[in-house]
């Protein structure tokens, strides 16, 4: 959300604003290859699953922008950071050019737009299993139950009686 965009008006206006915006950066997101978007998608769902399980801990709600991990996976993305944006993080400058970060301010709880994006990536997670924790160590995802009985060779010594 780029921050000559403005979201006002009446609820219903304020909603569909939220709602476009919203459409846009997950587009935006999911375009990204899988390589690069499971560990997008990975991490800012955990960022916002922290706020959520810890609102009260500061240090949960700022996320330096220099922080390697941070930059590695969300920073780089504009469409990333608008979806935090979105979410209510807003641009902190910070101490100096090292310490700028986003920081998120509100009460997750009761922040309409913080639930909508958190539910997105849940979704997004849900509907694309294939980026959660096997991807993030760089192994395949475990086969079904269904592929794996029939995708296995029977095992050399075991003959059917």
């Amino acid at each position: 959300v780029d921050d000559d965009v403005a979201v006002v008006g009446d609820d219903g206006e304020e909603q569909e604003a939220l709602d476009e915006a919203l459409d846009t950066s997950l587009a935006l997101v999911l375009a990204l290859s899988d390589d690069l978007l499971g560990p997008c998608v990975r991490t800012l769902l955990g960022i916002l699953d922290r706020i959520a399980a810890e609102p009260a801990n500061p240090k949960v709600r700022r996320l330096k922008l220099l922080n390697p991990k941070f930059a590695a996976a969300v920073g780089r993305h504009h469409a990333a950071t608008d979806l935090l944006r979105l979410a209510g993080f807003v641009d902190d400058a910070g101490e100096s050019e090292e310490d700028k970060a986003l920081a998120f301010f509100e009460d997750p709880t009761s922040s309409t737009s913080f639930q909508r994006v958190h539910e997105s990536l849940r979704g997004i997670m849900e509907a694309c299993p294939h980026l959660g924790a096997a991807a993030q160590a760089g192994r395949p995802s475990p086969p079904t139950p269904a592929s794996a009985s029939s995708s296995q060779p029977p095992r050399s010594g075991a003959a059917a009686h």
